[in-house]
């Protein structure tokens, strides 16, 4: 808000940049407020009527320098390609399985309905139109008036919209990015409507509009209600998450040094049950997805390396080996040797669902020099 006040220097530009770059780097679709950012900043300055080169400049140069240091210090762990197929050419990849725009509608629908709860996406939509009508009044005096946030706001609830539909999946916490948008949203509608019925001549709109504010507070607030009666339920449903049970039964049944692999992409187990995988490939849709031969060989000298204690196969599969990875198998010997060492040496002891539990053999055969 500062910085468009004072007609943005550069020095926002640069830090806007370093900022931005680390959003993207930890999480690609948490940048739509710095896409706002420079949204705003191109109008601005063609408002101005200068080219906004030394804004550009400056913004590029904030978001090379995390981008640098981050690459320099993976480059040095001979990681930086792992890096590059793990953080980014995956997630592309991912966002390319779904079935294009058909798909992408139910998705949409889907995924935001999540946010009914409280009232939160109707007063975020009434709030947008709201704020748009604000921009729309104050564009006819001077671009100037105009609220920084509101601005910044109304522009980005789009762009929140399209990264995360672009997924295709409606999975819960991809819609926790929009939410501080939609928070100022709410706050935008509480503030702007009084502003939009200065227009109104008549007497009677002039008295009640210095009660629409706290009118609009009391109607957010009892939307609360149902929330707030809610939560025990909340909370019970999540301490009875299948995993519970799962994480309960690896703790009882195994050491805290043990290794316990999660073939899937299930890697909160690991972590709510305090046992390290057997594997730096913990996450495993990228190693599915992106793996190429060395990457899946390593995978198994390490789990044979180590040889874990339990593995947790989320698959669905009532068989160890059935369809484990079998198009590498086709491709190396390391590969095949290592799903059938784990069909004969670990046997099935559990079920939780679609999730199947083995557990290493007393005595397992000893023969493991195709690792070595």
């Amino acid at each position: 808000m500062r910085a468009y006040r004072q007609d943005f220097p550069i020095r926002t530009a640069f830090w806007m940049g370093v900022w931005g770059a680390l959003a993207f780097l930890f999480k690609q679709t948490t940048i739509g407020v710095w896409i706002a950012f420079a949204i705003i900043l191109f109008v601005v300055r063609i408002y101005q009527r200068r080219l906004p080169v030394t804004d550009v400049f400056a913004h590029l140069t904030g978001w090379m320098i995390p981008i640098l240091i981050i690459s320099l210090y993976f480059a040095s762990q001979n990681a930086l390609n792992d890096f590059w197929e793990q953080a980014f050419l995956y997630n592309f990849t991912y966002i390319g399985k779904h079935e294009g725009i058909r798909r992408l509608i139910p998705v949409f629908v889907k995924g935001f309905l999540y946010l009914e709860n409280g009232w939160l996406l109707h007063l975020a939509i009434v709030g947008w139109f709201t704020g748009l009508a604000y921009i729309w009044q104050k564009l006819k005096s001077s671009f100037r008036e105009i609220h920084p946030l509101i601005l910044i706001a109304v522009i980005d609830l789009p762009i929140e919209v399209a990264l995360i539909t672009i997924s295709g999946r409606s999975i819960l916490h991809y819609y926790l990015t929009p939410l501080p948008v939609m928070a100022i949203l709410a706050g935008t509608l509480i503030y702007g409507v009084p502003i939009l019925m200065e227009n109104m001549k008549s007497p009677s709109v002039q008295r009640i509009k210095k009660w629409i504010p706290a009118f609009l507070l009391a109607v957010i607030a009892v939307a609360q209600i149902g929330q707030v009666r809610n939560y025990p339920e909340y909370v019970r449903a999540l301490r009875e998450n299948d995993r519970v049970a799962v994480i309960d039964y690896i703790q009882r049944n195994s050491e805290e040094n043990d290794k316990v692999l999660i073939i899937g992409a299930e890697s909160a187990v690991n972590f709510l049950a305090r046992r390290q995988a057997p594997t730096r490939y913990v996450y495993q849709y990228p190693l599915a997805l992106l793996g190429r031969r060395p990457m899946f060989e390593e995978y198994f000298n390490q789990i044979l390396g180590d040889k874990p204690v339990l593995i947790i196969d989320t698959r669905g599969r009532t068989q160890l080996t059935e369809k484990l990875y079998t198009p590498l198998q086709k491709q190396s010997q390391i590969v095949r040797d290592g799903v059938k060492y784990l069909g004969e040496n670990y046997e099935q002891v559990a079920q939780f669902g679609e999730w199947f539990v083995y557990r290493l053999a007393e005595n397992p055969y000893l023969n493991i020099s195709f690792i070595l």
